[in-house]
């Protein structure tokens, strides 16, 4: 409607074409958030507020009696309003001296107090250490790193 104003009232034609080319890119840019958020969501990338978080908790987990280390450790939401829900999976390798259940359900309290996820949508899966070896993957270890001084985890 602008461009139709200018090119009667001036005869400039080139007005068309700059106003479409603003309003393609007013569009673009208003979309890119949702496009964005959509991507990660599609992905199942891990929400950047959950990282430091999920770290310490696997830090806390791996310094307890008896656990040797965790695995594939995955966070990711299904939505991104309020109401999300967000899920959690870990793998934790124990000595074969210890009791699974109990170390399940330490954890479990501690991902429930921490609010790492939805009341529900936690997977923990407890194996012994014999039965990890058996496993193609070594375990990856929560530990300081000699080389750059940061805790290793692995968070896909």
């Amino acid at each position: 409607m602008i461009s139709s104003v200018i090119v009667k009232n001036t005869g400039y034609m080139i007005a068309d074409p700059i106003c479409s080319a603003i309003i393609s890119i007013l569009l673009l840019a208003s979309s890119y958030p949702l496009l964005e958020a959509t991507g990660r969501l599609l992905l199942q990338r891990m929400p950047d507020n959950y990282i430091s978080p999920l770290q310490r908790l696997v830090k806390t987990v791996t310094h307890m009696d008896g656990v040797i280390a965790c695995r594939d450790v995955h966070l990711w939401q299904h939505a991104t309003t309020p109401e999300s829900i967000t899920v959690c999976t870990m793998h934790v390798v124990v000595k074969s001296h210890v009791k699974e259940e109990a170390i399940r359900e330490y954890v479990g309290q501690l991902v429930k107090i921490r609010g790492l996820c939805t009341p529900g949508y936690f997977a923990l899966q407890v194996s012994k250490e014999h039965d990890a070896q058996l496993g193609s993957r070594p375990p990856v270890r929560a530990s300081p790193s000699k080389a750059d001084g940061d805790v290793a985890v692995l968070l896909s």
